[in-house]
């Protein structure tokens, strides 16, 4: 067999797998866009909301007001396969093979929930939308796990009870007093972070790391990056 006929081999039984992860990579690129699209298009909403409380930092990808209430969509992006029991300190992720457990993020961002709930009126209801973004939903055994299709069904349903206009209102002025998103120079904001190094998406340790003349802190467990590059701003990896 000659070299090139060698090459080809190789490449015709490479090149399926490779089809099929990069095929997972731009479903989830697809995915987050669609979510993104459909919380910007509606009237009363918050990207990256950030807020303290008692000294702890807390992060919500998406935060979303209308006459249910308010809701809270945290999204997890993780290659593979996700599976997991919602009482149980980690999950596993099984990518091409292997499987690595990571630390359950669930429990958390119930927590930010309750955290947040000392900000807003009491009768307005927070519920929270979990959403692992690569599939895997089906083996994620945890309350409030949405699949991402039915983030539009649940969050604009009928509701029994629905806010009326000014109470609406009200809320959404009480989220953006506290979010602290878009006031990235607050001295305040930064030192928070550092003191209590904990990624406020998921709970997990976070971890300094230099790359040339940018600084940025990472989340060992989830797909969080804080980046000091002149201003502090947030990215995904």
């Amino acid at each position: 067999m000659s070299v090139w006929a060698y090459i080809l081999f190789v490449l015709l039984i490479i090149a399926p797998f490779y089809i099929f992860f990069k095929f997972k990579d731009i479903k989830a690129s697809v995915t987050r866009r669609k979510i993104d699209a459909f919380i910007k298009g509606q009237k009363f909403s918050i990207c990256n909301f950030t807020f303290l409380h008692m000294d702890e930092l807390h992060y919500i990808d998406y935060v979303l007001v209308n006459e249910g209430g308010i809701f809270a969509l945290f999204l997890h992006d993780f290659k593979g396969k996700v599976v997991g029991v919602g009482g149980k300190t980690y999950f596993k992720n099984f990518y091409r093979g292997k499987g690595t457990r990571f630390f359950n993020p669930v429990p958390y961002n119930v927590n930010t929930i309750a955290n947040l709930n000392n900000f807003v009126p009491e009768y307005v209801d927070i519920t929270p939308l979990i959403v692992f973004l690569r599939g895997g939903d089906a083996d994620v055994k945890a309350m409030w796990v949405t699949p991402y299709d039915k983030i539009a069904e649940v969050t604009l349903s009928n509701f029994e009870n629905p806010l009326t206009e000014s109470q609406i209102l009200q809320v959404f002025k009480a989220l953006k007093n506290i979010n602290l998103s878009g006031k990235a120079k607050s001295a305040k904001f930064k030192a928070y972070n550092f003191i209590r190094m904990r990624c406020p998406k998921c709970g997990e340790r976070l971890k300094d790391e230099q790359t040339g003349a940018q600084k940025r802190i990472i989340c060992s467990n989830c797909d969080f990056i804080w980046c000091f590059s002149g201003a502090f701003a947030e990215q995904d990896k």
